[in-house]
């Protein structure tokens, strides 16, 4: 779903608002979303050797050649969430396809109960800012200072490309927080909420955010880079830390951001808030899964090694100076 737009008052302005957002349809789904629909798609039309002017003269065959799709991937080690995305990708393009996919979904639905989800690898604290320090070396510093400033409040992935200027309030003095508005968030979607917000007050993700927003107009991004392109540079990041033994993807620092909270004391409502979970069961088993696998991590020397010349890089390179100082320090803080 596309951006809220505010109300205007006459017609002329209402039309020419709407104009600047398009078609009704086009909102329908969102860029990310459709970009993965068009990969997927393409990948099941290579499969079944037809195009989409093939397959739509021929909906009844669909089901059973999708499913022969899903069957291969499931026999060929693809990741389960490529089932899901083919067939919501063929109902997309092909409407007349919807509710005509039955065994599709009922491979795809055994699948998802058979395989456990898989769960990226949380980092911790000195993790985050090794990475944090590695993209301040490879001169990407936003991406840097908003690696932290995620990690502080639990920030989802895509979340961290839609923050501007004006969503952010900074603290007047000192020792006070910062706030962050997010806006059309997964959480809030299911609210039928248009923002959440989200404090910042660790000291060192208070320096990075107030970094973010310096120079910055209301409207402009604080990440001016795409999430395909940090995506890239964060899969450099982990083979140059040595880190590919374990899962360590984006969604890391959400994850490792709240398990760290967790894990130094955090109480439960303040983590509930932070993280914004709807369900105290559902929180309880995420965290208490990132805590066990927080636990577990082993890091063979060389690795070691790797993280802690980018911790120094961050050390050096971070910004604030004494700006901060003697804000507010509480458990679960970055360092």
């Amino acid at each position: 779903m596309g951006p809220k737009i505010p109300h205007k008052e006459t017609k002329a302005e209402r039309r020419a608002v709407r104009k600047q957002v398009g078609k009704l349809e086009s909102q329908l789904v969102g860029t990310n979303t459709r970009e993965r629909y068009a990969e997927s798609f393409s990948a099941f039309c290579r499969f079944a050797k037809m195009n989409l002017k093939e397959l739509l003269e021929d909906v009844a065959k669909i089901d059973d050649l999708l499913a022969a799709y899903v069957e291969f991937m499931w026999e060929d080690g693809e990741p389960k969430s490529y089932a899901n995305y083919a067939v919501a990708s063929v109902q997309f393009y092909i409407p007349a396809a919807k509710r005509r996919l039955p065994l599709s979904w009922k491979l795809v639905s055994t699948w998802n109960k058979l395989e456990l989800p898989s769960r990226v690898t949380p980092l911790t604290p000195a993790m985050a800012m090794s990475m944090a320090g590695l993209f301040y070396e490879w001169k990407w510093m936003a991406a840097g200072h908003m690696i932290i400033v995620a990690f502080s409040c639990f920030l989802r992935t895509g979340e961290m490309f839609l923050i501007r200027r004006r969503d952010v309030i900074l603290p007047v003095k000192q020792g006070q927080a910062a706030v962050i508005f997010l806006q059309d968030t997964k959480g809030g979607q299911r609210k039928q909420m248009q923002w959440e917000k989200v404090t910042v007050y660790e000291t060192v993700a208070l320096q990075c955010l107030t970094a973010l927003c310096q120079n910055r107009k209301s409207g402009e991004l604080l990440l001016d880079l795409s999430i395909y392109r940090f995506r890239s540079i964060w899969k450099d990041a982990v083979a140059a830390l040595k880190l590919n033994h374990l899962k360590v993807q984006p969604y890391s620092i959400r994850r490792g951001g709240a398990t760290s909270s967790y894990r130094q004391g955090m109480s439960f409502e303040e983590l509930m808030s932070r993280g914004r979970w709807q369900h105290l069961a559902t929180a309880r088993i995420y965290l208490d899964e990132g805590l066990q696998e927080l636990s577990a991590i082993q890091l063979p020397a060389a690795t070691r090694a790797a993280l802690h010349r980018s911790y120094l890089v961050f050390t050096r390179r971070k910004p604030g100076g004494d700006a901060w100082k003697g804000g507010r320090s509480t458990k679960g803080s970055l360092l």
